[in-house]
């Protein structure tokens, strides 16, 4: 069974910055996926997705039996193993964030997986400032004082080091600190190798933590590559001094530390491996407790049949590499068909050092479409094809992962692209599931049949210039489904961004849209345009992006209606709203103002018109600004307002950036409805989860 749709559950009311935050961005780039909260675990459509999947974010919400086929992330082994135990008895698949915890867990006969912990390097990356080597502090620790030990040892730590970070920050931010600071220190709480190792590495400090060897830690990362250890204070102290005297090589360990969780250990990655093992098991593959124990994908290239695929390969001007990668592909067991599709016109390309390779030499250059052309006189069913310009190191990965859904093309994306692969996702007018731009030039497997959408494309334009520079964009998207993508496994071969490659020339982009937008007008064979360039967002989910870029821009988390806490500042609510004021009827005799704030908008209302204007603000001291200003003010969260405005009629019902935050949206407009005038109004703004700064 494939998974392509993923229910995601997870609480972030009580703290956004929690692990499901980053599953939901990096499952986003994989496969479709809206995310509930926990109490809404009863509206879940049963019949809509393939998997269901929930998040330990602290609570005690056990999924309903009917929930299935599903899978839970235990995070939290380490300090509530008890509660995990009961959550894990509840469904199909668990995967463990600690070693030990999977481990404690296969103990009490759940087949649990270990799936560490990872960053999101969007968000945890290298902070970019204008002096990139200029370093603020000597050391830092952003997180909270909990633990004896690490209260104790952060305490003697600023009293050897002044110039030390202790304090609370998120998103970028804590990035920003991180990347700031010389060394950052870690203490877990119960031998976890928690959330700030991972963090740190992708921020490029060096990371001093303390040894856990026993739970995993040194199959992640090795002590003097990639981070520093210590067993005790002693070792602690000798280190921090060491490094803090020794820039030159602390930055060389935070520099090959930052590369290896970015290649290895991002939520890409980890969210990567739930779903094939997922998929695995479903199909009713096990595997054995050194797999499961294992941090990293446990498919084995024995199990790959051998002899079943044709490599199709493009080669332009680049001779040494093609013969690179035929010695490359010549290893895999599963290839023994191996076609090189020559563009060059003028020198043949000669590889008769290899048995078993065919090198068609293309009397024109026909760019990426010869890679088609080529795969038509593919022996095999199945092909495998890439650039000219890389060798890819997880072939038998991709093509496993080929298998478990072989419906649709699989290909390796480097990591930035992956990061963006939702912006190659584009509606159609067919109403069907989002097309995929897929860019197999990084290795791809597909079947050679599927050559035969190209026949629409030439019916109405020929084999023209268009099919020829970008034949991959028309490809897939013209399969019209989504394509399956995994991190990518690579090594950049000469001329990956010369002048001859076709990424770095002036007419890329606007050839790749015109390919794109030809591609869906002929999906719908009609004239169309471009639907849609990213993947459309459910109202769940633009809650949650909008409060999660919320945190990140004014680190101030909000509250359930959308509201501040105490420590933002006054200030915020003092706006008047001048672009909702003028949309609120001249003759409204009566306005409730939703989250009113101070009551600025109220005050600009009546000295506008004559009328009554009532408000809701949820924070005290802001509710008390506004009854100056308003002529009533209920104090009061709107979702759990028990009767106060019954028998109340309003000619207009304004909520400036308030739908978006509460946990109903539709129970409360129902509610609103009903102190609705006849022909009363409601004026609603609503945040933009696509512009630029989220």
């Amino acid at each position: 069974m494939s998974v392509s749709r993923v229910a995601l559950i997870f609480d972030n009311t009580v703290r956004p910055e929690t692990t499901g935050l980053y599953c939901r961005r990096a499952l986003g780039q994989l496969v479709e996926v809206e995310h509930f909260l926990p109490e809404e675990m009863n509206e879940i459509p049963r019949d809509t997705f393939d998997l269901f999947f929930q998040i330990d974010d602290g609570l005690d919400d056990c999924l309903p039996d009917d929930l299935r086929p599903s899978a839970l992330w235990a995070i939290d082994t380490h300090i509530a193993f008890e509660r995990t135990l009961a959550k894990a008895r509840a469904v199909d698949f668990v995967f463990a964030a600690q070693r030990d915890g999977a481990l404690r867990l296969r103990e009490q006969g759940i087949d649990a997986v270990w799936l560490p912990l990872a960053c999101d390097p969007e968000l945890h990356g290298r902070h970019e400032t204008e002096n990139e080597t200029e370093k603020q502090y000597d050391v830092a620790f952003v997180g909270n004082l909990v633990g004896g030990e690490r209260q104790r040892l952060l305490e003697t730590i600023r009293q050897r080091h002044p110039n030390t970070f202790v304090g609370s920050r998120y998103y970028r931010e804590m990035a920003r600190i991180y990347g700031e600071s010389k060394t950052v220190f870690n203490r877990s709480v119960a031998n976890d190798v928690n959330m700030r190792v991972f963090e740190t590495l992708a921020a490029g400090s060096l990371l001093v933590t303390n040894d856990l060897s026993h739970n995993g830690q040194s199959e992640l990362f090795r002590d003097g590559v990639h981070l520093a250890t210590y067993a005790g204070q002693s070792e602690l102290f000798d280190k921090l001094d060491w490094y803090l005297r020794h820039d030159g090589e602390r930055e060389r360990v935070a520099g090959q530390g930052r590369a290896e969780v970015v290649t290895r250990h991002t939520y890409l990655h980890r969210m990567t491996r739930l779903l094939r093992i997922a998929e695995r098991k479903l199909r009713g593959d096990s595997i054995d407790e050194t797999t499961a124990l294992s941090p990293f994908d446990w498919y084995s290239e024995s199990d790959l049949p051998e002899k079943s695929v044709s490599a199709c390969l493009l080669s332009w001007k680049r001779p040494e590499n093609i013969r690179r990668i035929v010695a490359h592909l010549r290893q895999q067991p599963l290839i023994d068909d191996i076609l090189v599709w020559n563009n060059d016109p003028v020198e043949r390309l000669d590889l008769s050092e290899f048995d078993g390779v065919t090198v068609i030499d293309s009397p024109l250059n026909q760019v990426t479409y010869g890679r088609f052309l080529c795969a038509q006189q593919a022996r095999h069913e199945i092909v495998y094809t890439q650039d000219d310009d890389c060798l890819v190191h997880n072939v038998g990965e991709l093509y496993e992962t080929f298998r478990l859904d072989s419906t649709r093309i699989t290909h390796n994306l480097k990591l930035g692209h992956l990061l963006a692969n939702s912006d190659n996702l584009f509606g159609t007018a067919t109403g069907t599931a989002p097309a995929h731009m897929a860019l197999v030039g990084w290795g791809a497997f597909f079947h050679r049949n599927w050559v035969d959408v190209f026949d629409r494309y030439v019916q109405q334009h020929g084999r023209d210039n268009l099919l020829r520079r970008k034949a991959d964009r028309l490809f897939s998207v013209l399969l019209n489904r989504r394509h399956r993508s995994i991190p990518a496994e690579i090594t950049d071969l000469p001329g990956t961004a010369d002048a001859e490659a076709l990424s770095v020339r002036d007419d890329h982009f606007e050839l790749t849209r015109q390919a794109v937008e030809r591609a869906l007008a002929i999906l719908v064979s009609g004239p169309s345009s471009l639907v849609s360039r990213k993947e459309p967002t459910p109202a769940k989910e633009q809650r949650t992006t909008d409060n999660d870029q919320r945190r990140t821009d004014k680190e101030q988390p909000t509250t359930g209606n959308g509201q501040r806490t105490t420590d933002k500042p006054t200030s915020y609510f003092e706006h008047a709203r001048p672009e909702l004021l003028e949309r609120i009827p001249g003759d409204a005799k009566r306005v409730l103002d939703v989250g009113c704030g101070a009551g600025r908008l109220g005050e600009h209302l009546k000295a506008r018109q004559t009328c009554e204007v009532w408000g809701i603000e949820r924070e005290a001291d802001v509710a008390a600004i506004a009854k100056s200003r308003l002529d009533r003010v209920l104090s009061a969260d709107v979702e759990t307002l028990n009767g106060e405005l019954n028998g109340t009629v309003f000619d207009c019902i304004v909520c400036g950036d308030v739908l978006e935050h509460l946990r109903h949206p539709q129970r409360f407009l129902s509610r609103a409805r009903e102190w609705l005038s006849p022909n009363g109004r409601i004026v609603a703004s609503l945040p933009n989860v696509r512009h630029h700064s989220v």
